[in-house]
């Protein structure tokens, strides 16, 4: 392929890559723990068991469970994204790349779609 050629065509294309994600914030991400229906349960059997009978000890430990659950919750999330945004620099694509008369490996090239 001309060079010419690869050059519009990145141009009118953009490279051929995923999109980065934007990464969710902490309390955001707790908020979606919270959401669940087994955390929405612990949630109300908590208060519950504080306000309506009364039982302090009781009512605490239903919610420190729950606390206990978001925040292990939310930190194996984190783990999973910084492990996935690893695995994403460890593997770098290699092509064989043809611009005009010659052709060349390349990692990371300008790829855009083929015509």
């Amino acid at each position: 392929m001309p060079d010419e050629e690869a050059v519009r065509l990145l141009a009118e294309h953009g490279r051929n890559e995923l999109p980065e994600h934007r990464r969710p914030s902490l309390p955001l991400r707790a908020a979606r723990r919270l959401a669940d229906p087994r955390s929405i349960l612990l949630l109300i059997a908590g208060l519950v068991t504080l306000v309506v009978l009364g039982e302090v000890p009781e009512g605490a430990a239903i919610l420190a469970i729950l606390a206990v659950n978001v925040v292990i919750g939310v930190s194996q999330e984190v783990r999973a994204d910084q492990a996935v945004r690893a695995l994403r620099t460890l593997t770098a694509p290699m092509a064989k790349v043809c611009r005009g008369a010659s052709c060349a490996a390349s990692r990371r090239p300008k790829w855009f779609p083929a015509t």
